[in-house]
């Protein structure tokens, strides 16, 4: 009897193609409203979000949108998420929707301020062999 050969699809979403996990360091977001940039994709891939990190060191609380630059405009593509003030939030990649990211990964906060009243993201994203 033949059988087939394992699967090496992503288990969470099927997808085929093979990619490289990288967490990045954490970046600092001190202006409210203003798009700061998260995560660098290596030039000619694509990525996806697979855990997210946010902690919230002010006293209101923020809401965070995570996009990307289209035609030279932020567009949010993941969000928006809450965490309370003076806490974090953990989202692990169950709770990230699977969204291909064909450019840098930039971060807005609705509430943020300067060290020590900053919001900090940590990623850890996909980055596609393609």
């Amino acid at each position: 009897m033949q059988t087939d050969p394992p699967s090496i699809h992503h288990p969470l979403t099927g997808d085929p193609r093979v990619g490289l996990r990288r967490a990045q360091a954490q970046v600092s977001i001190v202006a409210a409203a203003t798009s700061t940039t998260l995560y660098q994709l290596t030039t000619g891939r694509t990525g996806f979000v697979r855990k997210l990190l946010i902690v919230n060191r002010g006293a209101a609380s923020a809401e965070v949108g995570i996009g990307e630059t289209v035609a030279a405009a932020w567009t949010q593509r993941l969000g928006p998420y809450q965490v309370p003030g003076n806490s974090h939030e953990v989202f692990p990649e169950t709770e990230i929707p699977s969204f291909e990211f064909t450019s840098d990964v930039i971060g807005r906060s609705s509430a943020a301020g300067a060290d020590p009243d900053d919001v900090i993201v940590t990623l850890e994203v996909e980055e596609l062999l393609v």
